[in-house]
């Protein structure tokens, strides 16, 4: 199997010192067809940033401090919704059980059911969690219901732990393929609302997994260009991490669950997750389904949780789109 040769242009990141409003940060910037980013709005600003290196972290992570939060699984859940809503998904709701899954099907409107456990696809299934799957073909205008073993869960534990009245953090979903996009709207949500930026590892069974450590340091990277960062300990942990890493191929295979998928037969899928700031689409959470950002479905809500309401998939008047 050819190795990705991801486009990276590298500079040493000082996580030493945190990065005051006079001064820029620079680090390992993923950059998409040769070009190196703008600086964003607001990059005359020190952004405070942190990583949880795993989704149990938050129920003591104060959420009010961060005005965006990212979920990361890129094997591959995250991929896979990004996969999604680039080939024309209405949506995707991201549930914790297959049972919550088989509920939104007996609900009026019709839906795809994706997910796996183990790795694979559940019985009785449309999709299983290969991005791979979800082809213009096969989901365009759909709304997909997913359930993973780790990455939908991720987004429940961040909604669970969102203030109890009022709106909560932007959440978004990232992962190698959109991290340049990604950090972009995180930094532009997170100027706007005057709190920082929040990356959640959904790490795999509970444990630490590395290659989404990876990513969190590719999108810290990211967001040093769109200005100066002051980091938290879990960002400083990553970066530092970051700047050992081996090429995103390797570093995705060389995982624990890496080496799962290799045994079970998804080496493309690993080259697919692998590939670094090729996709602009950002999977943000609207009123309960992740839609892409400023899409045709994307009606501008707040995250919420998702609920099977029989009315809409975003709680409101469905926006047109394809059939």
């Amino acid at each position: 199997m050819r190795p990705h040769r991801a486009v990276i242009a590298r500079s040493m990141l000082e996580v030493g010192t945190p990065p005051g409003p006079g001064r820029r940060a620079h680090g390992l910037v993923a950059v998409g067809g040769g070009a190196r980013p703008q600086a964003a709005e607001g990059a005359d600003h020190a952004l405070f940033a942190d990583v949880a290196l795993l989704p149990t972290e938050l129920e003591h992570m104060p959420l009010d401090r961060f005005g965006a939060v990212a979920v990361i699984d890129v094997l591959r859940a995250t991929t896979t919704i990004v996969a999604a809503l680039e080939n024309g998904a209405r949506g995707v709701v991201p549930v914790a059980t297959p049972g919550e899954a088989y509920a939104w099907r007996a609900a009026a409107e019709p839906v795809l059911l994706g997910g796996e456990r183990g790795a694979k696809r559940i019985a009785g299934f449309d999709l299983g969690n290969s991005p791979l799957e979800y082809v213009r073909e096969r989901v365009a205008g759909k709304l997909i219901v997913l359930t993973t073993t780790n990455g939908t869960l991720a987004f429940r534990r961040v909604l669970a732990a969102g203030p109890a009245g009022g709106p909560g953090p932007e959440l978004i979903a990232a992962c190698l393929r959109n991290a340049q996009a990604a950090a972009r709207h995180l930094w532009q949500r997170a100027v706007s609302s005057g709190r920082g930026v929040l990356l959640v590892c959904a790490g795999t069974n509970g444990w630490f997994s590395a290659e989404d450590a990876y990513c969190a340091s590719v999108l810290l990277d990211c967001l040093a260009a769109c200005g100066p960062l002051v980091p938290g300990d879990g960002a400083r942990a990553v970066m530092r991490l970051g700047a050992l890493a081996a090429p995103p191929m390797e570093e995705l295979s060389n995982s624990r669950h890496g080496q799962t998928l290799l045994r079970l037969g998804f080496d493309a899928d690993i080259d697919y997750c692998a590939q670094i700031s090729v996709s602009e689409t950002v999977p943000r959470f609207n009123a309960g389904v992740l839609v892409a950002a400023d899409g045709p479905y994307d009606t501008g809500s707040p995250a919420g949780v998702p609920c099977v309401d029989g009315e809409s998939v975003a709680g409101e008047p469905a926006p047109a789109g394809p059939a």
